[in-house]
């Protein structure tokens, strides 16, 4: 998909480049939810790109890595997937933070997912002392609606 700016496209195992770069920002990579049980590697990242959406998002003229989206499918006790219900996270390089990208990949992001899916429940989990990403959701729709615990957030559009 396209926007104004960015081209935001799915992450798969043979993007060995974008992966090595993803991993550079491993810390990132694990903010935006992404749940992780043992070492973070290639072959970790791989299996990831396999079993979640993780999309880049790219600079549209000079196709620089920006950042990643990830949406995350939610699972009951079972450990089946909850039909309609996503959780959002992001992570943007901090060297292209405050410049609209972020809002700009969760919108479109955002209004494909509704299009394809008109029941689509969107949430995401943010740290209460994150003002840029609570400034994101607030730009994208977004609406905080309680706590998870005592540090995060939840937001629900």
């Amino acid at each position: 998909m396209e926007t104004e700016r960015l081209t935001i496209k799915r992450v798969n195992e043979q993007m060995d480049v974008v992966l090595n770069q993803l991993l550079e920002n491993h810390q990132g990579l694990i903010a935006t939810g992404l749940k992780v049980f043992g070492p973070l590697n290639l072959m970790t990242l791989k299996l990831l790109v396999n079993s979640e959406t993780i999309l880049m998002i790219q600079g549209k003229e000079n196709k620089e890595l920006l950042g990643i989206i990830a949406l995350l499918r939610e699972y009951d006790s079972p450990g089946n997937i909850i039909p309609h219900v996503w959780e959002i996270g992001y992570f943007l390089l901090p060297e292209k933070r405050h410049h609209g990208y972020m809002t700009e990949g969760v919108l479109a992001v955002c209004s494909v997912l509704k299009k394809k899916n008109r029941y689509a429940q969107i949430h995401a989990l943010v740290s209460k002392n994150n003002r840029s990403s609570q400034r994101v959701l607030e730009r994208c729709q977004f609406k905080m609606v309680g706590m998870n615990d005592a540090e995060t957030e939840i937001w629900k559009r």
